[in-house]
């Protein structure tokens, strides 16, 4: 144990810290921490070509500057269905209907992406094993953020404007190092649907504390809210530091805890892919020539297209 925490804490601290819905810093430290909840039978595949998995967690990100609609692959806004129990898992269907591009088709992503993993594991086609299992591990993240779930997803209709980027990106960044996100392993999830439909039900739980939380820092600090701070060694302009340390002290076992969600869910996905794969001997599969300019590289296309206004 004490290895692998050397190995965890040398590895996270080398993760570079970008942007991107839970920052493509914290996309690429769920990803990371997933690995070491794997099997042995897994863990030497994946954490050998761990880079280009992390690469991979943020791919999804990158393609809402390329592929229309994709910006709605990452969120659904709970408020526009009547019941959560009215989600049915027909990607198929929804895709066709126009309305379920407004209102978020996130459940319904993560299915179809698992089922990918699976035909990967099953062709033995190691690079979209990889790359598939990044993917994937993206959308499994994006269930975990509360805000991800609700169409007050940035503070926008309560006066709270900023919310989204200072929960899933500014403070993991400052803060992730104290978290404790070890002790995890993989477990086989065979009831997918229901899995998903729980994470989503707890992470939408988890929007009023948020917002209540935000709200107590703004009328604690009033116009203090607002100010200067330090990120990636660079001074900013936007919710003060006091602020962030006020937000973040009521609401940091909330980011922990759905970090770890993040990270669980994952790699039980992960696992349970190989498993319905029939659990193909991964140390047996050639290591992909990633010297060629790969998909995660190429898709960094300068075209935008309409998203919401925090992504």
């Amino acid at each position: 144990m004490k290895y692998i925490k050397r190995i965890l804490l040398i590895s996270v601290l080398s993760i570079p810290m970008l942007g991107g819905s839970w920052g493509f810093y914290g996309h690429k430290l769920i990803g990371e921490w997933s690995m070491y909840c794997l099997p042995e039978a897994m863990f030497n595949f994946y954490y050998y070509n761990k880079a280009y998995i992390i690469d991979s967690t943020v791919l999804p990100d990158v393609l809402k500057n390329a592929v229309p609609k994709e910006y709605c692959r990452h969120y659904i806004d709970l408020e526009h269905y009547e019941s959560i129990s009215h989600l049915v898992f027909n990607t198929d269907s929804c895709l066709q209907i126009d309305s379920c591009f407004d209102r978020g088709i996130l459940p319904f992503i993560i299915k179809s992406e698992y089922n990918k993993l699976i035909t990967a594991f099953k062709s033995r086609d190691s690079e979209s094993i990889l790359r598939q299992s990044g993917v994937l591990s993206h959308y499994c993240s994006d269930l975990c953020v509360p805000l991800h779930t609700t169409a007050n997803y940035n503070g926008q209709l309560t006066g709270q404007i900023g919310v989204h980027a200072l929960w899933e990106s500014f403070l993991p960044e400052q803060h992730s190092n104290t978290y404790n996100l070890y002790e995890q392993s993989a477990k086989e999830e065979v009831r997918l649907e229901i899995r998903i439909m729980d994470e989503l039900h707890r992470s939408h739980q988890q929007v009023p504390y948020l917002l209540k939380a935000h709200r107590e820092c703004q009328n604690q600090l009033g116009d203090s809210s607002f100010g200067f701070f330090k990120r990636k060694e660079k001074i900013e302009e936007g919710y003060s530091q006091e602020f962030q340390n006020c937000f973040h002290s009521k609401i940091s076992n909330q980011i922990e805890g759905q970090l770890k969600r993040s990270i669980q869910l994952t790699a039980d996905l992960w696992y349970s892919a190989w498993i319905l794969a029939d659990k193909p001997n991964l140390d047996s599969l050639e290591t992909p020539d990633f010297t060629q300019e790969n998909g995660v590289k190429r898709a960094f296309i300068h075209e935008k297209f309409d998203k919401r206004a925090h992504e």
